[in-house]
């Protein structure tokens, strides 16, 4: 299973503005201030006054007040020339939303998949509520029941719920 990448936000991210005019197909977006934008590889939203048109990018580096090696027209939105002056900044995008779910998807499908363990008489099983799952700050949570098997495949005892903390670069890993 391969999550798909996902960048940091600022939060309260700085609106910053360019500072010369580019081309559809610029590479370097010259800005006020680059050290407001988080590190690359990274993405940013361009947008006019009027919020009539948008244009998300990424950029793999930083130089000086620059975002180098930049991919225009990002996620289906459409490259295009900006004045000076234009507003650029690292909001959410609607990358980020759906990205999120696609690997919040993705996790939940996984931990599905490890639902169970066995199936022998004495043995035990381990429910996994995908219902709780969160991630935190790399950190995916998990409820997971406890359920001890009798002959016939049949529960004797079950319900003691542990809340499972998973590392999710080591909890890939394993997978």
């Amino acid at each position: 299973m391969e999550l798909t990448r996902m960048y940091p936000v600022e939060k309260e991210s700085t609106i910053m503005q360019i500072t010369n005019q580019i081309t559809a197909t610029a590479t370097t977006i010259p800005v006020v201030d680059a050290s407001v934008f988080p590190n690359a590889p990274n993405i940013a939203t361009i947008f006019d006054k009027y919020g009539t048109a948008r244009e998300t990018v990424r950029y793999e580096g930083k130089a000086g007040n620059s975002l180098t090696s930049v991919t225009r027209g990002f996620y289906g939105t459409t490259a295009q020339a900006w004045p000076v002056g234009t507003d650029i900044t690292r909001a959410l995008s609607g990358y980020d939303h759906d990205t999120f779910l696609e690997n919040i998807d993705l996790l939940k499908e996984s931990i599905e998949s490890l639902d169970g363990g066995g199936n022998g008489e004495g043995e035990t099983f381990f429910k996994i509520d995908p219902e709780t799952l969160s991630l935190q700050n790399g950190t995916l949570s998990v409820n997971v029941t406890d359920e001890i098997r009798a002959g016939s495949n049949r529960p004797v005892k079950s319900g003691a719920v542990h809340n499972a903390l998973f590392d999710i670069e080591k909890f890939l890993e394993e997978l």
